[in-house]
C-alpha cells in the first residue's frame, strides 16, 4: 500500500497552515452534527467516553486502558476518526491527501507548550477546560529524563507483553478499565507520556483532558493520540521488537464494545473489521505514515550489571526467559498518602523471601509496584517517583535516581466503570532493575535490606513569576496508594 497521507508534526507548522484550519473548521463542521451522528464531534468523543446516555451502550465508552488492547484500539480509534475528518476537509475545499498532526510535545523549544492554533479563543480548536496557563501559553509540560514528555523509560522495554512492559498486560477479552491484578495494567507508554500529558492538561478543576470521560472532547487528544501511536510504531522499528503473537491479541477486534464507523457513518462490519493483527504496520496495512523518525533521547546511561548488596543474590549466568516467576521480596505495611508534597517512605526487604529465590530460574528484574492506587477524582498532579533520593537533591540526583511517574489518569473510571465492570482501583508497576545498577555502582545504595521510595510533585515548567502555576496541592483530593510492594523476577 503506497503512503499519501503523512502525518506531520504541528510544531513544525505556522499557526495558519492549511493543514491545521483545515482540522479547525472541519472540527466545526463536525460539532454542528446532532450527536447522534456517528460522525459528530460528541459521537466520536463519546466512543471513547462519557458520563451521560448518549449515545447509548454498545458504542459509547469503549477505550481499551490498563492493558494490551490499549495501543491497537486507540491505533484503530484514531484512524476511523482521521478518514471522518478528511472528508469533511475536501468538503470544505481543503486537499484529499489531509492527514492528522500529531503533537510531539518531547521536540524541545517551545514544543511542551499547547500549540498557538488550540489557544486562539476565536477556533474550535480552543476549549476553556484546561490547566491553568496552557491556554495562554504560560506553562509547558514537564520536560527532561524525568519529566512527562519523553518516552526514553518505554524504549528500555525490549517486551511488549506483561507486566511493568512496553505494551501492557495481557487479558482475553476487552473491557474499558481492567480490574487491575498481578497480571493486567497498563503498560509503560500509556503511564508516560500517555497517562501524565492527560494529567498535566487537565488539572485540578475538570479540564477535560484529565479524565477519560471527556478527554476526546479537546481537539487536542487527537493530536497527543497520534503521537502516542507513532512513538508506537518508532518502538518497533528502533528495537527491532515485535507485538503479541497470542491468539488473544493478534485475532482480536472490538465488535463486543461497539466497535467503529465509516466516513457515512456506517458501522464496519464483516470483513472490513480490524484485528490487532491488522494495525501493526500503518504505512503498508493502512496507508498513513510519519514525516520523520524523532527517538526519544535516551535516559541515564546504564551502568554494567554489578552485584547488589546482601541479601540480594548474585546476577545469574544466563537469565531465565519470559515466564519466571514474580515474588515479592518486600512491601510496606501502611498507605501512603499524598496531597501535593514531597514524601519518602522505607521499603524493608525481607531477608527469608530473598533467600528462597532461585537464581537460575529468574531474570534478575527487580519491579517496584503501586498497589491500590485510590482517589476520589484525578487531582491533575503527576508525582516523580525515585529510589534513595538524597534530602536535598541535585539535578543529576533527580536523574539518577528516578524510577517513573505516577498519574492517576483514568480513576473516575476504575472508580465508577460505565459498563458492567466492578470497582476498583489502579495499580503501577516499574522496572528498577537499571536503577538498582546505577545506585549500587555510585554507592548509593549499601543496605540491601532496606529502598527508600520518594513521591515527589512533578512541576510544570512555568516562568519565576508564575510559579504558583507549577505544581498543584491537591488537600481536598488525596491519593491513598495502599501498599509499596518490590518484586524479583
Amino acid at each position: 500500500m503506497t503512503n499519501p497521507y503523512v502525518r506531520v508534526d504541528v510544531w513544525s507548522l505556522a499557526p495558519n497552515d492549511p493543514i491545521i484550519t483545515a482540522y479547525a473548521d472541519a472540527v466545526r463542521a463536525m460539532k454542528a452534527r446532532h450527536p447522534s451522528d456517528p460522525t459528530s464531534w460528541a459521537y466520536q468523543a463519546a466512543m471513547h467516553g462519557t458520563q451521560d446516555g448518549s449515545p447509548p451502550t454498545p458504542p459509547a465508552n469503549q477505550c481499551q486502558h490498563y492493558s494490551w488492547y490499549f495501543l491497537p484500539w486507540h491505533r484503530m480509534f484514531v484512524y476511523y476518526f482521521e478518514q471522518i475528518v478528511r472528508v469533511q476537509v475536501v468538503a470544505n475545499g481543503g486537499p484529499a491527501t489531509w492527514a492528522l498532526p500529531y503533537w510531539n510535545y518531547d521536540g524541545g523549544g517551545d514544543a511542551n507548550k499547547l500549540p498557538p492554533a488550540f489557544r486562539d479563543p476565536s477556533s474550535p480548536l480552543y476549549v476553556k477546560q484546561r490547566a491553568a496557563g496552557f491556554n495562554d501559553g504560560t506553562v509547558g509540560l514537564p520536560t527532561g529524563p524525568t519529566g512527562i514528555t519523553s518516552a526514553w523509560q518505554a524504549f528500555d522495554l525490549a517486551t511488549f507483553t506483561g507486566v511493568g512492559e512496553f505494551g501492557g498486560g495481557e487479558t482475553n477479552s476487552p473491557v474499558q478499565f481492567f480490574a487491575v491484578n498481578d497480571q493486567i495494567q497498563a503498560g509503560q507508554l500509556e503511564n508516560t507520556p500517555h497517562n501524565a500529558v492527560h494529567d498535566a492538561l487537565g488539572g485540578q478543576h475538570g479540564g477535560l483532558m484529565g479524565s477519560p470521560y471527556t478527554a476526546a472532547l479537546d481537539p487536542i487528544f487527537w493530536l497527543h493520540h497520534a503521537n502516542i501511536d507513532r512513538l508506537w510504531l518508532l518502538w518497533e522499528q528502533q528495537t527491532q521488537n515485535s507485538d503479541p503473537s497470542d491468539q488473544n491479541w493478534t485475532g482480536q477486534n472490538f465488535l463486543s464494545m461497539g466497535g467503529f464507523f465509516d466516513v457515512n457513518g456506517n458501522a464496519i462490519q464483516g470483513n472490513s473489521v480490524l484485528t490487532c493483527t491488522d494495525v501493526q504496520n500503518p504505512p503498508t496495512q493502512l496507508g498513513y505514515t510519519y514525516d520523520k523518525q524523532t527517538f526519544p533521547a535516551p535516559g541515564p546511561s546504564p551502568v554494567p550489571p554489578v552485584s547488589w548488596p546482601p541479601p540480594w543474590p548474585a546476577p545469574p549466568q544466563a537469565a531465565a526467559g519470559p515466564g519466571s516467576p514474580r515474588n515479592m521480596v518486600g512491601a510496606t505495611d501502611r498507605p501512603v498518602r499524598l496531597v501535593g508534597q514531597t514524601e519518602t517512605v522505607p521499603v524493608t526487604i525481607d531477608d527469608r523471601a530473598v533467600a528462597s529465590l532461585q537464581p537460575a530460574r529468574q531474570q534478575h528484574r527487580v519491579f517496584l509496584d503501586l498497589d491500590h492506587i485510590e482517589a476520589e477524582r484525578n487531582p491533575g498532579q503527576v508525582y516523580g517517583v525515585y529510589l534513595n533520593l538524597p534530602g536535598q537533591p541535585t539535578d543529576a540526583d533527580l536523574t539518577d535516581d528516578f524510577a517513573g511517574n505516577l498519574s492517576l489518569f483514568g480513576i473516575e473510571a476504575a472508580r465508577h466503570p460505565r459498563r458492567d465492570e466492578h470497582p476498583h482501583s489502579l495499580r503501577v508497576s516499574f522496572d528498577i532493575t537499571r536503577l538498582l545498577d546505577r545506585l549500587a555502582a555510585a554507592g548509593s545504595w549499601t543496605d540491601g535490606r532496606r529502598l527508600q521510595v520518594t513521591f515527589r510533585p512533578t512541576p510544570l515548567e512555568a516562568p519565576p513569576w508564575r510559579e504558583d502555576l507549577a505544581a498543584t496541592a491537591h488537600p481536598d483530593l488525596p491519593i491513598t496508594i495502599g501498599r509499596i510492594s518490590v518484586h524479583y523476577v
